[in-house]
């Protein structure tokens, strides 16, 4: 399948709790230098991964985690999109300390049978400040 599937950029790998996370991601990758595809997304957290599952069509792309929650974009401050690029921003509670979620991206893809591909699994787990 040409054209690619969402990925991550950039994202700060040590998460900490009452510190501001952030995690910037594509949608696809761009058609010509600095000019990504906007399409509808949903970003999928879960608690707990599962035995990953080929998406038929896809090019290679797997659903890797359980959906126990699903964000869109502008449901909050925490998810924006812009010009095919999706920023994350958590600040994590005190509560969560030692959780781990596993998020995936998940972007409107009319090239595949169920009209969707997915990003890599990110892997978060909130630490103390060190």
């Amino acid at each position: 399948m040409t054209g690619g599937t969402p990925s991550v950029v950039a994202y700060e790998s040590q998460a900490v709790v009452r510190d501001e996370w952030v995690c910037t991601w594509t949608t696809r990758p761009p058609a010509s230098p600095w000019v990504y595809p906007e399409v509808p997304i949903v970003l999928a957290i879960a608690l707990i991964p599962m035995a990953p599952m080929q998406i038929p069509g896809s090019g290679g792309c797997w659903f890797m985690a359980r959906f126990d929650a699903l964000i869109i974009p502008g449901a909050g401050p925490s998810v924006t999109q812009g010009q095919g690029v999706v920023r994350t921003r958590v600040t994590f509670p005190d509560a969560v300390l030692g959780w781990t979620f596993h998020i995936q991206l998940l972007a409107a893809d009319s090239r595949t049978p169920i009209g969707v591909v997915t990003s890599p699994l990110l892997t978060v787990t909130p630490q103390n400040a060190s």
